[in-house]
């Protein structure tokens, strides 16, 4: 068998603000919510509408402290590392997945080298927005794969994205909320556990739909960017409401296929985080129970490209992986970007 990747350690970490559906109705409990042509709903009855259908009850955010996407995941970092029972010095590379940078340039992964003591440690950037953690997975996998001198690599999700939420826009604030976590993958030589298969595939006609325009080179810092408030997360264009129903099933089997697994052979399942009625129906599709798939919106809300480590930081400290089990990771993003993956879990 190939040199593969196997997880050897998990760590997560949220800020201890938590902000829940109620805190957000109180905040909009004045404001008139337009549905469509010469409809609006209150701000109470729109947040129970979306709560319902999308899974949330609290979330994390930053708030007004000092934490950003790269303290977050130097925490995550330290507590993975504490699992892995690994020194910061051991990591050979670090790969971050984020959206939500602290800065345009240099890659947000350079802090956290520093600031985590990783003195040994190449690094970069991954942006596929909420699909990078998968696809930053995979690159770990190939790294490792194409690298015999790489031992340990740390994949990090880092979301700060409540940072760039409109504080005037009820579906930003309600949606977006803020963590990180972080796998540590070792490079292992014919071992029946990691990485089995990985998929990805894109449709760029959504690059106008949702994102943070202001800022970059189309842009820039125009009059144009605070006019129309392009410095914070926008959906410029609403999203088919069946276009992750329509992608995942598909690109799931096609890791699956890679990996000579069947969907009967998936004993868990970690999805983007994004919308549970979404997820429940892909189950359905796929002939799974929805109890398959570990969730953890109800707590932290929606964190990106962080919720994918985030989950199966908390299966991992739930004692949920057990050695041998077949796990499928499904991700999708803004762009719009997918991503799957099929792991059998154990060192």
């Amino acid at each position: 068998m190939p040199r593969t990747a196997v997880v050897v350690g998990t760590g997560s970490y949220a800020p201890n603000n938590i902000v829940t559906n109620e805190d957000i109705i109180k905040k909009f409990e004045n404001a008139r919510i337009p549905m469509g042509k010469d409809k609006t709903v209150s701000g109470r009855e729109y947040i129970e509408g979306m709560a319902s259908k999308v899974g949330y009850k609290t979330r994390r955010k930053i708030g007004k402290s000092d934490e950003t996407t790269a303290t977050m995941c130097v925490e995550a970092g330290k507590r993975a590392l504490t699992d892995a029972g690994l020194k910061p010095e051991d990591i050979d590379l670090i790969i971050l997945a984020t959206d939500s940078p602290d800065f345009i340039s240099p890659p947000t992964s350079s802090r956290i080298q520093f600031e985590l003591g990783a003195k040994n440690a190449a690094f970069f950037d991954i942006n596929a927005a909420c699909a990078g953690y998968t696809i930053a997975l995979s690159n770990a996998w190939q790294q490792i794969k194409g690298d015999p001198t790489l031992k340990y690599v740390m994949v990090l999700g880092g979301y700060g994205m409540s940072k760039y939420s409109d504080p005037d826009d009820i579906l930003t604030e309600f949606m977006f909320a803020d963590g990180a976590g972080a796998l540590i993958l070792k490079s292992v030589e014919d071992s029946q556990y990691g990485i089995q298969a990985s998929s990805m595939q894109g449709n760029g006609m959504y690059w106008d739909y949702m994102g943070i325009y202001g800022g970059g080179t189309w842009k820039g810092f125009s009059e144009e960017v605070t006019s129309k408030r392009l410095q914070y997360v926008k959906f410029l264009k609403g999203f088919p409401a069946t276009v992750n129903i329509e992608a995942w099933p598909a690109l799931i089997k096609k890791s699956l296929e890679k990996a000579k697994w069947t969907t009967k052979d998936v004993d868990l399942a970690f999805f983007t985080q994004v919308n549970l009625a979404v997820i429940n129906e892909v189950c359905s599709i796929l002939g799974w129970d929805p109890k398959i798939s570990h969730n953890i919106m109800d707590v932290y809300g929606y964190t990106g490209s962080a919720c994918i480590p985030m989950a199966i930081d908390d299966a991992n400290k739930k004692g949920l992986l057990k050695a041998g089990q077949k796990i499928s990771i499904c991700t999708s993003g803004g762009g719009a970007a997918f991503a799957t993956m099929a792991l059998t879990w154990g060192k």
